[in-house]
Formats: C-alpha cells, structure tokens, sequence
C-alpha cells in the first residue's frame, strides 16, 4: 500500500467512517485510476489532486469513479470518500461522465479503461 493509500485511510479512520468497504473502494479506485490516467495521458498522481477545474486530470478522476461504481460494484459514497470528494459533488461527477458516453470514441475509451481494470 503507498503512502498516499494509507493518508486517505488514515483521513477516514479520523472521520471514524472506515469500514471494509471503504478500503476496498479505496484500492479499486486507485487501481482503475492508475488505467484510467494511462488511457488519458495523465499523470496518475496529478490526477488524485480534487480541483473543480475542468481538464483531462479531472475527467481521468471521474472515469475512474465511474468504473469504480459500475464495473467493481463499490458504492458512490465510498469512491467518493476515496477519491476526496464530499457526499453531494461524487454523483455529480458521476452523472457527467454518463452524459459524455454519448459520444462514441469517449464510450469505446470508458469501455477500453473498464475492460482493463476488471477485478481479479
């Protein structure tokens, strides 16, 4: 576990909201985030920073709750909490990655990512 993985846990088990499932999103989200981020051209670690500016760092981040959410059954509140966003902003960005999978190349490339990122 990186060093980053155990800050964020140890942000949660302040808040005292650490349970299994959190871990698990945790590690899957930053598994499909380090795809994700590849996929995109990002750098991984520039993607983890939260900022409500729109770039290709914030789309890699959202791509990757969203594969967290659909593909790995993690909930919207744990892959919220693990990707640093509060309760009301994680379906948000959810939603808006559902509205761009109307274009078909960002479609393929969501369904590329999720492919990649399947749980063992």
């Amino acid at each position: 576990m990186s060093g980053g993985d155990r800050l964020a846990l140890w942000r949660a088990r302040r808040r005292g909201v650490v349970v299994a499932r959190d871990v698990l999103a945790l590690l899957r989200y930053r598994r499909a985030l380090a795809i994700v981020a590849d996929a995109f051209g990002v750098d991984a670690r520039s993607a983890r920073t939260v900022s409500r500016r729109v770039s290709p760092e914030a789309t890699a981040r959202g791509v990757a709750m969203y594969i967290a959410v659909c593909n790995h059954h993690c909930t919207i509140n744990a892959v919220g909490r693990a990707a640093g966003f509060c309760k009301g902003s994680a379906p948000r960005v959810l939603h808006r990655i559902e509205d761009r999978r109307e274009d078909a190349a960002f479609d393929r490339l969501v369904d590329r990512c999720a492919r990649e990122a399947q749980p063992c």
